[in-house]
């Protein structure tokens, strides 16, 4: 950010807090107020795709995107889970950058709240997430300043959509054989749902066995659905690997506990990724795949039999390749 960069946020009650020291301060008070509410997130914003536009002389640019906001209130140290709500709030992110000395800096930013969801119970004695951890270390996992060109960076991404779709399929052994397999015998996968006594997995045979126990799980009509956002992308240029960050709402079908086709629930979590890509014999392989829940939802409950959708009609199969999902006729 510059020097005099302003930042407002409406759902922190931030009105126009002015000049970088100073934001850098409100931060830091955030992170103490954190540490007092149990430790949870006061703030956890996702953002969507961007609109952004740049003027003819390429020094400023203005961008706009919406964003869902979570916000736990968990009380002071020691009160009563059972109090303790988690707030969500759809809103919008204006942001006005300018070049300084040859690089984008954000000049202005104002997140503005559109609609309030209704407020849902939130408890961290129940499945594992990030917020409710108080002895763990977060890295944030950007570090790097170079950006990959945009060829590499569309291909990076559509590896990873690529796995959101082998998980609604059940095809996830034509991914890693593909995207995760290499030469160099380059594997780690760490899908940390259990924290810390989730076993890691540094080997191709071992992420294989894995992932076909997830597919496994897998039936039609009953997928796990995915929905990771644009990544941060950086590139390592003395190691030659990409890094990408993202976050992602996953709905993830618990069959197995349903009570009825009008009664299914699925397990919610905010995911955080982090995925480190390698080119190697001229292909970008996934070398290392993590992946954290970081604020647990209350189950979702579904009603296939009444709801409208893909799933309900009739001589519905497996989930649609790409670009191949339509409507009944």
């Amino acid at each position: 950010m510059k020097e005099d960069t302003v930042l407002t946020a409406e759902c922190l009650k931030m009105n126009a807090v002015c000049g970088k020291k100073k934001i850098l301060e409100s931060f830091a008070g955030w992170l103490e107020k954190e540490q007092k509410n149990n430790h949870c997130y006061l703030f956890l914003g996702i953002t969507g795709m961007p609109l952004i536009e740049m003027t003819e002389t390429g020094e400023y640019a203005k961008g706009i995107f919406m964003t869902q906001i979570y916000q736990i209130k968990a009380g002071l140290l020691g009160s009563d889970v059972d109090n303790w709500r988690l707030v969500r709030t759809m809103a919008v992110t204006e942001t006005e950058y300018c070049r300084e000395a040859g690089e984008w800096k954000i000049h202005k930013m104002k997140i503005q709240n559109l609609a309030s969801l209704p407020e849902t119970p939130y408890r961290n004695d129940g499945r594992y997430d990030k917020s409710g951890m108080s002895d763990e270390p977060w890295d944030v996992n950007q570090v790097m300043r170079c950006q990959p060109d945009t060829e590499t960076a569309m291909e990076i991404e559509n590896i990873i959509n690529r796995w959101v779709y082998g998980c609604r399929r059940g095809a996830l052994r034509e991914f890693i054989e593909k995207y995760m397999k290499n030469s160099e015998q380059k594997n780690h996968m760490l899908i940390r749902s259990f924290g810390k006594t989730t076993p890691e997995l540094n080997d191709y045979e071992a992420i294989e066995r894995k992932t076909d126990d997830m597919t496994q799980q897998y039936r039609e009509r009953f997928f796990t659905f995915h929905a990771p956002t644009t990544p941060v992308l950086t590139y390592d240029p003395k190691k030659k690997y990409i890094l990408g960050t993202w976050f992602d709402t996953a709905a993830t079908n618990l069959r197995s506990m349903a009570e009825s086709l009008e009664d299914i629930p699925y397990m919610v979590f905010v995911n955080k990724y982090v995925h480190k890509f390698e080119k190697i014999d001229g292909h970008w392989y996934l070398t290392d795949f993590y992946c954290e829940p970081i604020i647990s939802l209350q189950d979702w409950r579904f009603d296939m039999v009444h709801s409208k959708g893909y799933i309900n009609a009739s001589k519905t199969g497996k989930y649609p390749k790409r670009f191949e999902l339509q409507g009944e006729k």
